[in-house]
């Protein structure tokens, strides 16, 4: 059945969703090389980069105002396989069934708008659908089969992606900063680098030097600093240890 064979492939796409974006987003590259070099290189450029770098930031404080809030043993960085102890139905999922995925798409479209490029754009949107739908298949299989009617009902009423905010139920535990700053400090290093090499790359393609404003400098310089220390903390200390997290 065609349901089953996503859930399969999603099941295999899993396992490896920290990885694939960034294969899927290498054809930014020819983005770049086919971009409209007026539009690039315009006073409107740096305004533009800018409010696609909030695109951005938008699906990262998305993502961590779910993570911030979620119990322990769900929505984690597992790979291997499926784990979830608990079905977590407030907060941001009451307002869609995959905030998560919904935020990293955001980060994501945030980049892809730089380029200016409304084919790559397009582009873009099909593959992350047609990865995403994969995944939440088979994540959606996994919670059928664990919690049944609670899911069932949970899913009738609950958005798959798109977030649904009048159906917003306060969380059922308190912010976690720790969890959070143990569990998105990549994705703070992934925006503040990416932009800064996207722009970086912008100028080097079509303006043939090797230039980047010093916003960019200190947004890099930022991002790469706080990944650093907290690295550190988490690797050295016990100062971002979350139980079961």
């Amino acid at each position: 059945m065609l349901a089953s064979e996503m859930s399969r492939q999603g099941t295999m796409l899993f396992r490896y969703r920290s990885f694939i974006p960034v294969i899927l987003i290498s054809p930014l590259l020819l983005a770049w090389a086919t971009a409209d070099s007026t539009s690039q290189t315009s006073p409107l450029a740096l305004p533009w980069d800018c409010s696609c770098f909030l695109v951005s930031i938008a699906g990262l404080m998305l993502r961590v105002g779910t993570v911030g809030f979620v119990p322990a043993g769900t929505s984690g960085r597992n790979t291997a396989q499926q784990v979830a102890n608990v079905l977590n139905t407030s907060g941001m999922n009451s307002t869609t069934r995959n905030p998560l995925y919904f935020g990293t798409f955001l980060m994501w479209l945030g980049m892809v708008m730089t380029t200016g490029n409304l084919l790559f754009l397009i582009t873009f949107l099909l593959s992350f659908w047609l990865y995403d739908e994969r995944i939440i298949a088979a994540e959606e299989e996994f919670l059928r089969g664990k919690f049944g009617a609670q899911f069932q009902t949970w899913a009738a009423v609950t958005p798959a992606f798109v977030p649904r905010l009048n159906r917003w139920h306060s969380p059922a535990l308190r912010f976690s900063i720790r969890t959070v700053l143990k569990r998105e400090y990549c994705g703070l290093l992934g925006l503040t680098s990416a932009f800064p090499l996207i722009v970086l790359s912008e100028h080097l393609f079509l303006e043939g030097r090797f230039f980047l404003e010093p916003f960019w400098m200190c947004v890099l310089g930022s991002g790469s600093s706080c990944f650093i220390i907290l690295r550190s903390l988490k690797k050295h200390t016990i100062l971002l240890s979350v139980a079961n997290c």
